[in-house]
């Protein structure tokens, strides 16, 4: 018997390893290199079959896997390594455990060095009339998983590398293969910080598949420590999408964990025991994760809402989730402006309290106009100072809904720097409120706290920085100060005659001066002043007209 038919004699009975011992000796002979390939995929093939069957039980047993590895090792040692057969098949063994693996990225590094990916690994595979995708989708999803379990040592070039495998292979995929490369692209551009090129794939993914309810529970995964209203919407979505109530028993324990950290303990219990039910329902095990969640001390099933209250909570929060559907994601140079409350309506879920949204201005064209812009992510502003120039990157929606998906501080720039600047005077003080001026079409009102500097009088021009408010459809000033008065069009200042009418008031020129401002004045019919007057509507009469707001007796 030759040294190649012996060496298959060998592996065939299934000692591969002394086929390779045997082989040693041989591997020079072209026949019976093929026959040792085959031998170190046997063995590799078993090696990985006996640590999938630990980790059905068990932790990953790292020391096998180390093993694995050894024999992988020695194989690549072999002369003439090329794209073949039998390392198609070791890295299709591989790829089983490359989420636990920490040498997989290093093998495949070396795989493509030589060349070693066969054109067949580029094409789908049939069986039992069934397509399936090319083993190289299978290598791209391998190295996303590897990223995800060792991301303690994974490199931003590692993660670069990782991407282009699942770009490169995503137009070969067969069916939701191709979802999934694109999800894990998702995660992997995230943590790149590379949040527009992710969420532009995550809208394209949402709009494709807004039925499929692991892609919104891996959403709400996805932005559970980011935009934590926005992760809840997407499992109030995901439950919404599952068919089958088994299907969704971990997106139950999913939004339980994140209600808890909001304070909802009350709808976080329902959940626990929408979980806890399925599982009882279906005679599984309760597993680590419902266990911990029973054991903590904030779980009381005597203070849960109920099924009905449940779905209601679904309903209303689901639909907010559909922002993420994007049909245009940008990046955006803005100022943080403060964070405040919202009341909540009163059928809001027991004990909730009121909720903290964050404002910040930007221009949505470049020579437009500033508008304001909330976010439910207060965590990133705490140390944020009003006016601070930061990026938002927002997402934008067929119906022009906007959504922020992510914020960063702005090296350049400076404070309000993406503010309108506007030039009014003050008209009225009151109520610990400055009302400021603008122009005929423009008057605001500004908190007191808001003011930069010495309290102002009535007839003091201002420096105020706006923004317009969308929902209120008008301008609103974000800080304010002292500024030498500017005529405009609706302002003026001018000295004249002051002429009194009979019935208490009087004019100069066609400027209307009320009856409070000649109270300490004599009764002589002409007296010189100054006025400052602006150009507003009458209330009373419902037209425009020039009335003073601050006067001097020359």
């Amino acid at each position: 018997m030759n040294p190649s038919e012996h060496i298959k004699s060998l592996r065939q009975a299934g000692n591969f390893q002394a086929a390779i011992e045997y082989g040693k000796d041989y591997v020079n002979d072209f026949y019976a290199l093929i026959q040792i390939n085959w031998a170190y995929y046997g063995l590799i093939k078993g090696q990985v079959s006996e640590v999938l069957t630990l980790l059905e039980r068990h932790p990953p047993h790292y020391g096998k896997i180390k093993q694995i590895y050894d024999t992988a090792r020695e194989y690549a040692k072999l002369p003439n390594r090329r794209a073949d057969s039998s390392l198609s098949n070791i890295l299709r063994e591989l790829t089983k455990l490359a989420a636990y693996s920490p040498d997989y990225l290093r093998f495949i590094h070396w795989v493509v060095k030589i060349d070693g990916i066969q054109n067949e690994s580029w094409q789908a595979s049939e069986y039992q009339g069934k397509q399936y995708s090319p083993l190289v989708c299978s290598i791209a999803r391998g190295l996303a998983k590897w990223a995800n379990h060792f991301s303690q040592q994974t490199t931003p070039a590692d993660l670069e590398y990782i991407i282009g495998w699942l770009k490169n292979t995503r137009d070969v995929a067969v069916g939701d293969d191709a979802l999934w490369l694109d999800w894990d692209s998702v995660k992997l551009l995230k943590q790149l910080n590379k949040h527009q090129e992710a969420a532009q794939i995550l809208g394209y993914l949402l709009k494709t598949k807004n039925k499929e309810f692991w892609l919104w529970q891996q959403a709400g995964q996805l932005y559970a420590s980011e935009q934590p209203d926005l992760a809840k919407a997407c499992f109030c979505q995901a439950l919404q999408c599952s068919r089958k109530p088994e299907f969704s028993v971990n997106v139950h324990l999913d939004l339980a964990q994140l209600l808890v950290e909001q304070d909802e303990i009350a709808w976080a219990n329902g959940e626990v025991l929408q979980a806890k039910n399925i599982r009882e329902q279906h005679g599984w095990k309760t597993g680590d994760a419902l266990q911990k969640l029973l054991d903590a001390g904030w779980f009381n099933p005597e203070n849960a809402l109920s099924d009905s209250e449940l779905n209601q909570q679904y309903q209303q929060y689901a639909p907010d989730a559909l922002v993420l559907c994007f049909d245009k994601v940008q990046e955006y140079e803005a100022n943080f402006a403060t964070v405040f409350s919202v009341s909540l309506p009163a059928d809001s879920p027991k004990k909730k309290k009121t909720k903290q949204l964050a404002k910040f201005i930007f221009r949505p064209n470049k020579n437009g106009q500033a508008v304001s812009v909330v976010s439910t992510e207060t965590k990133t502003t705490t140390q944020f100072q009003a006016g601070m120039p930061v990026t938002l990157l927002i997402g934008k929606s067929v119906k022009e809904q906007q959504t922020i998906l992510h914020i960063r501080p702005r090296e350049t720039g400076q404070l309000w720097d993406c503010a309108d600047k506007q030039h009014g005077v003050v008209e009225n003080i009151k109520n610990h409120k400055i009302g400021v001026f603008l122009n005929r079409n423009n008057y605001v009102f500004a908190p007191i706290d808001l003011w930069q500097g010495d309290l102002p009088k009535i007839g003091d021009g201002v420096l105020a920085y706006t923004a317009y408010h969308q929902k209120k459809d008008r301008q609103e000033i974000l800080l304010a100060q002292a500024n030498e008065l500017v005529k405009n069009q609706d302002v003026k200042i001018f000295s004249g005659s002051l002429k009194r009418h009979e019935k208490g008031f009087a004019f100069v020129d066609d400027v209307f001066i009320a009856p409070h401002f000649l109270k300490d004045m004599d009764d002589m019919s002409k007296i010189s002043v100054t006025v400052v007057a602006i150009y507003s509507k009458n209330p009373k009469k419902a037209e425009f007209g020039w009335r003073a707001i601050q006067l001097q007796v020359e």
